[in-house]
């Protein structure tokens, strides 16, 4: 509600912009696995507010994270791509994980080869990840 607020005094504030987006987050929690009618309705006012927040700054790694992972909870994969890549290109050492985003996004398209070389270069930057045991793990399965 402060976000929106906060968009009524100045609709073009990246900063109440780009946390409203992601504020969905916080609220649907970490099982955006299975969501209900309301979370994706959520989901889809979360998108909407990521994609102003573009508008207002596309090259910020924030706002096209957070639409990547919007797209990809909304299971609008193919479309969440370009925005996970440019977030490689604009901070190669996100915390936000693109790889693993990108590796799973792979692997439902059957193209193991492309999975694995973004777990990799996801353990090559971020050895050190909390993620990175899982990763391993995934990755041992992966190859032949």
């Amino acid at each position: 509600e402060l976000f929106e607020r906060a968009l009524e005094v100045n609709p073009e504030s990246f900063p109440a912009q780009v946390n409203l987006g992601g504020s969905v987050f916080a609220r649907i929690g970490r099982n955006l696995g299975s969501v209900t009618i309301e979370e994706n309705l959520q989901l889809e006012r979360a998108l909407r507010a990521n994609t102003k927040a573009l508008e207002l700054r596309p090259d910020s790694s924030l706002a096209n994270s957070q639409t990547g992972i919007t797209l990809f909870f909304l299971r609008r994969y193919q479309e969440a791509i370009p925005y996970f890549e440019k977030v490689k290109e604009l901070d190669p050492f996100s915390m936000n994980t693109p790889e693993l985003f990108l590796s799973d996004i792979y692997l439902r398209n059957g193209d193991s080869d492309r999975a694995v070389k973004e777990l990799e270069s996801f353990l090559e930057k971020l050895p050190d990840h909390p993620r990175a045991p899982r990763v391993r793990r995934r990755l041992r399965g992966l190859q032949p």
